[in-house]
Parts: C-alpha cells; structure tokens; sequence
C-alpha cells in the first residue's frame, strides 16, 4: 500500500513537472511567429512571465526562450553545414539571398496606428541629425501597454525596424529604445533623418496592449520631437479609447403624424464627472431639450435647440438627468412627412481620439459612440393602397379581361378611382353581383372612366374575371399603359399597369395592283429613295402600321395609289413585281418616274414672306404636338439623319426653310439648350 502511494505521489510530481513543458511546446509555433512579427514586444511579455506568481508561467518563459535559442542556433548550424558542403564539392553556384520576411503589426490587426496622417515642419534646420522623438503615456498607462514602431518594410517612404534601428526607404536614421510597460519610447535621428522621415516615423508610432483583458478606459499618449538644432516642438497629445460602447439608446419608436413623441432611454455609460457632448440629429423632424432639469443641463449647454441636430455638452450625470426626464427630449415629425425616420445619436470627447481594438480601417477622430433610433411616424389618414398584377399582353383587336387589382384604405370607405389608357377603350361591367352600378361608372367604355363608391363595391367589379375590359384602338399593335389612380378626397395613390399588343399574323398572296391608270405604264413606274440603308414597308398608311418587310434605295417598285393618312402625310401603296410583295411607304421615301410628285398630290408653294426674325431673346419659335421629343434631322425630310432630339415647349430659333420630296415644308433651326442645328417638320413647331 505504501509502495502505491509512493508511485502515485512520484506520478503526480512528474505529471506537474511536465505539464508547464507541454504547455511551452504547444506556445513554440505561436511565440515563434509573434517573434518574426514585433521581437520587442514578445521579450517583453516573456519577462513579465517570468515574475508570475503562479508556479507554472515562470516555467513555461523559461523553456520559451530556451527552445527560441535552440530553434535560432539549428538554423545556424544548417546555414555553416550547407556552406561547408557546398565547399566541399567546389559548387560554384551563386548564393541568392532570400528576402526576409516582414509582418505589418497595422495589416494583422495586432496593432493601431496613432497619428497616421501627422505633419512635421521644420523650416530652419536641414536635417533631424542629434534630435529626439519622445512618446509616452502622460495619463492612465498601463504595464500592459506597449508604444512602438510599426514595420513596413525597405521600400520607398516606408519604415522599417531591425534590432534597435530604424530605417526609412531603406536607410537608417535612427535607433530606438523604450516603450514598455511605462516607459517612453525615445528616437534618437542621424545625419539620414530628413524631415521627410521625421514625418514619417511619427505617422508610423503604435500603441498594442499585451493583455487579453485591457483595463477599460482612456489612455492619454504625448508626441514631442526635437531637431538637433535646439528646436523642440510643443507636446501634441492624442487620446486611445476603448471600443465597449458607452451608449444606450432604446428600441424603435412610434408615433402619429399629428403627435409628439418624448423618447425616454439614451444614456451614457461612463464615469459621471467625465464631460462629453452628445449629439441627436432627426433627418425628418425637429428635436427639443427640456432645459433646467433637475441636476440635469442649462439652456446654454444646449445648442441649436428645437431643430433637426441637437448638441448637449457637460458631464455624463448631467447629460443622464436631462435625458432621463420624461420631457427631457421631444420629437415632432416635420410637416407633410409620414414613414420611416431616423435619430442618431453620436458621442465625442472633443479630442483627437483612435480606438483600441484595431479594426480594418482606423481614423483619428473625435466619436467615442454612435447609434441609431428608428422612428415610424403614421399618418392619421394613411392614403389609399392600390396593389395591380403584372404586365398584361394582348393581339390586335382582342379584348382583354384585366382582374388582380385591388384597393384598400382603413380610414375611408368612400373612393375615387380613375382607369385611363392611351391606344385603346376600357369597359367596366356594370352587373357584377355587390358590384358598381352604371350610376358608380363615368365615361365608361373609352379611354378614361371614373369609378365612385364603396371600398368593397369597387373591389368586387375589380376582382372579377369580366369586371375591367381593355381593347386597342382598331389594328393599333404596340405599348400602352393601363393608369389606376384612387383619392380619398385628401390623399392618393397611382399606380400602372403595363400592356403590350401583339401584331396578328398575317397569310396573304400577292395582290393584283388596282388603280394605276393615272400612272406611267409597265411593271415598276417609282424608285425608293433616301439615305443608303433599309426602309420599312408597313401595313398601313402610318409610323404606327407593323412593319411587313422592308426595302432598300434603288429598289424599282410600281405605285397603287397614295393617301394623306391622320397626321396629313403622303403614303403611297406600293407593289413589288419581283416578288409580289406589297405595302405602304411614305412619300418622301419615293420617287415616281417622269415627276417630282405623284400627280395626285396638291402643290405646295414655298411662301413669298422670309422666316420669322429672330427675337432679342435668340428664339423665335416654339416646339408644338402632342407631348414628348421630336427628331431633329440633317435635312429636310425623314429620309435625313437624325441629329438631335427636342421635347414638346423648347424653344427654337429658325434659320430657313425647304421643302422634302413629298411637298412638306421643313424648318432648319437652331436648338440654343443644346446647341445644336438641325431640320424639323414645319406642323412641328409654331413661329412667334
């Protein structure tokens, strides 16, 4: 029994004198990276180890630095092996120096940059050679910061520390020592130390705490440089804050529009007598601070107060008592607005600041914390919703059944509600059980009908399968809109309904050409003209026909007859012999043979009086029709290149006139608002 006890009490001393050496193995592979990454800063965390008051960390530094050394030492006898071997067989091959490898503190987010942006100026001395740069704690140090010297590199305008020297570009410029635990980090400059790399060292101090538990709270670093000629700059001081959040602020809010909401649950979370300033931004409302609470702030640490940004300034109690008051912040939406809004709330010191941990990106600012407020402010008569189905497709004169829409409004059971269309007719059934009656329904079966009534009545004419009836004009194929428009006398809501109109096809053989006595005999009497490309051959006498083929200039076609369609332009009726086509094409895209225009087609005269005299003003005319652009074009006709688009009230300044092939007068104009010149049908614009 007694042997027993011996061997368990010999087993457990030599489980607790390996334990600490397992522990050292398994750190080997991480000391050995933070090595290569800041030497300074792991001798440094070693010999605090060492003066552990718990048994094993001691060890657990001592077998550390030992196995580095062994670690360092194999290297070298390899490298002295390798060498001699090499020797040995009179290997003339070149050595090639691996490049060492340099671990940047600021990119593994080990470390934060203090002054990245600083400027250092000095106008007298040449050089920083004998000065010194000092940086060190001057409040609230602890033994587990570390100031330092960020490694970047030998390239060009960067820093770079080996052993005890620091480089710039590639060149030393200095050594350095210090800044551990307390002690200040000292720099001191060569006869290489510009201004240049003065600056650039300053922007390249850190600051790391070695602790995984850093005391909370603010440290304060001082920066002060010397030239070596007797210059010493002023100390300049920069604070290091903690990233824990020191505000609150509660959950959404909401509010109507007619009401006031005091919001109740913004505080600070740091040490009473610490000042700060806060403050609250609305983007659509105003904000006002109750004054002369209790304990609380006075009316003149309030700025802007009863706007849309808000500044508190004085100490965390203060701050608290007046935001703790139940009147002590008040939001009132601006007027007209409902919907989402947002409060921020944004802490500073009013110092230059930088924030510990290290994130992707660090800017020395002033914001300690900032938070958002979400605030939904309801209207008290919410507009009508209206919700419509997906674009509608139809052919040619075929009714479409469009259902899917619906409207809603929780205040108002009363609406109305406006169908229009541009290139067809609605037609809005008038017997639908529970439905509209033809008393509800205004201008129906046209463009644009008025519904009147009751919520759910309308709704049941919407929702059925027959209750809203779409047709297109008469063989109109192309694009329109189907436009839902519903008010409660107050508000509205509009929404659109897109509707294509598919082209039927078309089987059809070639037709005998019908009344061509008025034109010379033979199997072609005309020439398709215009600028080199194709031309299109519709179905009908109009830009709004399908096109059914298309041709090119110099095709030989005979002419049928010609037509003025609804916009007064000529459009001939065209056969092809070759293939026994046939179509429409406009007059000034053809040229009939013996003619300058087709005999049925009136003269029109250029007019004896010259163009309108431009006003003082550089215009003397006026884009007219229907709503939209017009084409400008490099000449007169639309057989001419568009050069330019005008919309419909732009004004114009007429420069001359001239006729296409067709007998349409043309205007060349000039377009001041884009300075362009160009022709533009006459029926197009108004003259002063």
């Amino acid at each position: 029994m007694q042997n027993l006890d011996t061997n368990q009490s010999s087993r457990s001393r030599n489980e607790s004198r390996q334990r600490p050496l397992y522990k050292a193995f398994n750190l080997l592979p991480e000391a050995r990276k933070q090595r290569t990454v800041r030497q300074d800063a792991l001798k440094f965390v070693l010999r605090k180890w060492k003066k552990n008051e718990e048994r094993e960390i001691p060890i657990i530094s001592k077998r550390l630095q030992f196995w580095l050394f062994l670690s360092d030492w194999w290297w070298l006898m390899s490298a002295i092996f390798l060498i001699s071997g090499l020797a040995a067989i009179n290997y003339a091959n070149p050595w090639h120096k691996q490049s060492e490898k340099i671990t940047d503190c600021v990119k593994e987010n080990q470390c934060i940059v203090l002054l990245q942006s600083a400027s250092v100026d000095d106008f007298f001395s040449p050089d920083f050679d004998t000065g010194e740069l000092t940086v060190k704690f001057t409040a609230n140090g602890t033994s587990d910061d570390y100031l330092g010297i960020r490694n970047q590199g030998d390239g060009e305008d960067e820093i770079r520390t080996k052993d005890n020297n620091v480089s710039y570009g590639g060149k030393i410029i200095g050594s350095f020592e210090g800044g551990k635990e307390t002690e200040p980090l000292l720099v001191k400059f060569n006869t290489s130390a510009t201004r240049e790399a003065a600056q650039a060292l300053v922007r390249n101090i850190v600051y790391q705490s070695v602790s995984r538990n850093p005391k909370i709270g603010s440290r304060q670093v001082e920066f002060k440089i010397t030239d070596g000629d007797g210059g010493i700059s002023k100390p300049f001081t920069i604070k290091i804050q903690d990233k824990d959040s020191i505000l609150n602020v509660p959950s959404s809010q909401t509010v109507k529009e007619n009401a006031n909401l005091s919001i109740s649950g913004i505080s600070l979370l740091s040490a009473d007598n610490l000042t700060l300033t806060i403050t609250l931004k609305a983007t659509n409302g105003t904000l006002n601070i109750k004054p002369n609470v209790a304990k609380g702030l006075t009316a003149k640490d309030i700025s802007n107060n009863q706007s849309t940004q808000v500044t508190l300034t004085g100490t965390v109690k203060q701050i608290n008592s007046t935001l703790a008051d139940s009147g002590g912040l008040i939001y009132r939406r601006n007027k007209n607005f409902s919907g989402e809004d947002m409060l921020t709330a944004t802490v500073s010191d009013g110092e230059k600041i930088v924030l510990w941990p290290p994130s992707n990106s660090e800017d020395v600012n002033s914001n300690l914390d900032s938070k958002s407020i979400s605030i939904t402010v309801v209207p008290t008569n919410p507009p009508p919703i209206i919700t419509v189905p997906s674009k509608q497709f139809t052919n040619q004169n075929t009714d479409l059944p469009i259902s899917g829409m619906t409207l809603s409004d929780p205040n108002n059971p009363n609406l109305t509600v406006t169908l229009e269309v541009t290139n067809g007719i609605l037609t809005v059934k008038t017997d639908i059980p529970n439905g509209l009656t033809a008393n509800n329904i205004e201008n129906n079966k046209t463009k644009k009908i008025t519904l009147k009534g009751d919520t759910t009545k309308i709704n049941k004419t919407l929702a059925n399968a027959a209750g809203i009836i779409y047709r297109g004009r008469q063989n109109y194929a192309g694009s329109d809109n189907l436009i839902i428009t519903a008010s409660d006398g107050s508000k509205t809501d509009r929404e659109t309904i897109g509707i294509t109109v598919n082209d039927n096809p078309v089987i059809s053989i070639a037709k005998v050409p019908e009344d061509v006595s008025s034109v010379p005999s033979g199997s072609s009497n005309a020439t398709i003209v215009g600028e080199p490309g194709q031309k299109n051959i519709r179905r009908g006498p109009g830009l709004e026909y399908p096109t059914r083929h298309i041709a090119y200039p110099g095709d030989r076609v005979q002419v049928i007859k010609s037509v003025r369609n609804s916009d007064n332009f000529i459009w001939y009726h065209i056969y092809f012999p070759q293939s026994g086509a046939d179509g429409w094409i406009a007059g000034n895209l053809l040229a009939v043979d013996g003619q300058t225009t087709y005999p049925s087609q009136p003269q029109i005269q250029p007019p004896s009086q010259p163009p309108p005299k431009a006003s003082s003003r550089g215009t003397n005319a006026t884009v007219s029709g229907t709503p939209g652009t017009k084409n400008m074009r490099s000449g007169a006709g639309t057989a001419y290149g568009v050069v330019g688009t005008v919309r419909t009230g732009d004004r114009l300044q007429i420069l001359g006139s001239s006729y296409d092939r067709g007998g349409y007068q043309w205007y060349k104009v000039y377009h001041p608002q884009s300075g362009t010149t160009g022709w533009i049908a006459a029926q197009l614009i108004s003259s002063d």
